[in-house]
């Protein structure tokens, strides 16, 4: 752990440079200096960000799922990150708990947020590319192809 300003960051362990703090900001020292790296808004409205190994090898995580992994350490199978307060970008370390993927949506639907047609055609597509028993490879290779 480091101190970055009043808060403290954890080194993430699956990737070396990388570090993430509480507040949900990430930050890499790959070429020497600690820098905050820029986190996009995916089109689900999520926060990502594209990560890279020393050896050119590049993916993009959603930012919550990495901030949540640094904490806590990798997401059991069959269970999601929730944002407890329904804010998609607010990614503060005490905004995410894990749920079940029922739980969520059950969540979603109570608090007025639908999946739309786009996501759920998206999801349908990945489990015909990859079966009901790989969907959970597919996720976990996604954090460990580099």
């Amino acid at each position: 752990m480091i101190k970055i300003n009043s808060t403290t960051a954890k080194k993430l362990n699956i990737r070396p440079y990388y570090f993430v703090d509480e507040l949900g900001k990430i930050y890499s020292n790959c070429y020497g200096d600690l820098r905050e790296l820029k986190q996009r808004v995916n089109r689900n409205g999520y926060k990502q960000i594209g990560l890279a190994s020393c050896d050119n090898c590049q993916y993009t995580i959603e930012s919550h799922r990495l901030i949540y992994i640094a904490f806590n350490g990798l997401i059991k199978d069959k269970l999601v990150v929730d944002h407890i307060n329904d804010i998609k970008t607010d990614n503060r370390i005490e905004n995410l708990r894990l749920v079940t993927n029922a739980e969520n949506i059950r969540k979603g639907w109570a608090n007025g947020r639908a999946i739309s047609d786009k996501h759920r055609e998206s999801c349908r597509k990945i489990g015909r590319l990859y079966g009901a028993k790989n969907l959970d490879n597919y996720k976990k290779s996604r954090l460990t192809q580099c």
